[in-house]
């Protein structure tokens, strides 16, 4: 798994490591969907909104097809 990050990050000359980066890179050479979600998109302060939000969040990557 190490090898398959270290080859992506050579091949587009990047050398920042971060978390969210990493996620990305190895979803790109697995081939899998990435939804990156940031947490104000989540977080609300009215109550019960903060659910709502994160619920809608995992509908819209449900509806993602996987093609092959």
């Amino acid at each position: 798994m190490i090898k398959i990050i270290e080859r992506s990050f050579r091949k587009r000359k990047i050398f920042i490591l971060g978390k969210t980066l990493i996620a990305r890179a190895v979803a790109n050479e697995t081939r899998a969907f990435f939804v990156l979600i940031h947490g104000p998109e989540i977080v609300s302060k009215l109550p019960g909104e903060s659910e709502f939000n994160l619920r809608k969040a995992f509908k819209e990557a449900k509806k993602v097809k996987l093609i092959y």
